[in-house]
């Protein structure tokens, strides 16, 4: 956002600087391109994080059962307070026998929260392999794929073409 701010100041000082015309000048269209690519990046970015977080939201809708108590139950249980309780874990809870079904595919029974910490390690390992299944689907893919090289690719054929129709403008060859 910085950059389009600079970009900003940058393109109104220019545009002062250069006589009034009725027509759009090379350089506007050069600078208000270099403005639409930091606008596409923040636009991308912001749909990859809605993604992101829409697949934390199933993830957490479906593991309910995540050792932490659901604000109501946590307000009615301590009358109002807002402090944080934690729940109890099962003590037959283990890892490797995961019901998928019960969290709706995430594969954790029980609890995140247990009294040995390889358990526990292990069931958050479970659960950021079944987040990044959910976050890397098409249309992150694609996101990414547009920011690394649609983005580039869109940059080098303005440029080109900008510097074509500019070669082309200066020697009057049109």
């Amino acid at each position: 956002l910085t950059v389009m701010l600079v970009l900003t100041t940058m393109f109104l000082s220019v545009s002062k600087g250069l006589p009034a015309t009725s027509y759009v000048k090379m350089v506007d269209i050069w600078l208000i391109f270099n403005l639409c690519i930091p606008f596409i990046l923040v636009l991308m970015h912001t749909y990859i994080d809605y993604l992101r977080n829409a697949g934390d939201q199933q993830a957490k809708q479906a593991g309910e059962n995540d050792g932490i108590a659901d604000s109501d139950e946590k307000n009615q249980e301590n009358g109002g307070n807002n402090v944080l309780k934690v729940k109890e874990a099962q003590p037959a809870w283990t890892v490797g026998e995961a019901d998928e079904d019960k969290n709706n595919g995430l594969g954790l029974y029980g609890t995140l929260v247990s009294v040995r910490e390889q358990d526990q390690q292990k069931a958050l390992r479970n659960l950021y392999a079944k987040l990044a299944e959910n976050t890397y689907n098409l249309k992150f893919q694609l996101c990414i794929l547009f920011i690394h090289y649609g983005v580039p690719l869109l940059a080098l054929i303005f440029s080109g073409l900008y510097f074509y129709i500019g070669l082309l403008n200066y020697f009057e060859m049109y």
